[in-house]
């Protein structure tokens, strides 16, 4: 059998999609930072106030429309994906622990297409995105029904999980572009999709092995 040097890792609307929650994203969030801060800089980009309110709930809605259609162009591949997210072995286990503990990157145990910290992270971010989506709908649709007490407890969980969502995607990004074990993951899920053989075999065998032998 030939050796392969890349391997398809991400699809091309896979990629696009994650470009999409990028801009979707940042948008997000510079809006509601505006609109908690009452930045008034940011207010007069798009005409004050009110427009600024609009245009956040509107990106919201873009962000749960645009995941919906993914889902609904790629159902079967996101069935695997949530499959892969939620299948759990003793060398996860190992893995997060050996992670920190070991400097030596080629020693750690085994992992399918997505190791354990791209499985917590992703569940993770599935929760907190969920959580914001449902407390900026209440605050949005509902907003005068509620009582004072339910509107402030509506903001909190949507400014925390809008936090911690952030907190993630930052510690996302350092270990991706920063973290030695994690060479050649950005350039395979927002360029060419693309990922080194060799480094698989290193850090994703159990993958691997699926590839070469379906």
């Amino acid at each position: 059998m030939s050796l392969i040097t890349k391997i398809k890792r991400h699809e091309e609307l896979t990629r696009t999609y994650h470009w999409l929650l990028i801009f979707t994203f940042t948008g997000i969030y510079i809006s509601g930072y505006g609109l908690t801060s009452n930045s008034e800089r940011i207010a007069g980009l798009v005409g004050g106030f009110p427009l600024l309110s609009k245009f956040h709930i509107l990106l919201g809605l873009g962000l749960m429309g645009l995941t919906a259609v993914y889902i609904l162009l790629r159902f079967e591949r996101y069935c695997q994906f949530i499959d892969n997210i939620s299948t759990f072995s003793r060398d996860d286990i190992k893995w997060i622990i050996g992670l920190f503990s070991r400097h030596n990157w080629k020693a750690l145990p085994p992992q399918g297409k997505y190791n354990m910290g791209q499985k917590l992270f992703c569940w993770a971010l599935i929760f907190g995105v969920m959580a914001m989506c449902i407390s900026g709908t209440m605050l949005t649709i509902y907003k005068t029904a509620f009582l004072p007490k339910l509107i402030v407890f509506w903001q909190q969980v949507h400014q925390l999980t809008a936090i911690m969502i952030l907190t993630l995607i930052a510690g996302h990004v350092f270990f991706t572009v920063f973290f030695p074990y994690s060479r050649g993951m950005l350039a395979a899920m927002l360029i060419d999709g693309n990922y080194s053989e060799r480094r698989a075999r290193v850090k994703n065998s159990k993958w691997l092995e699926k590839l070469m032998n379906p």
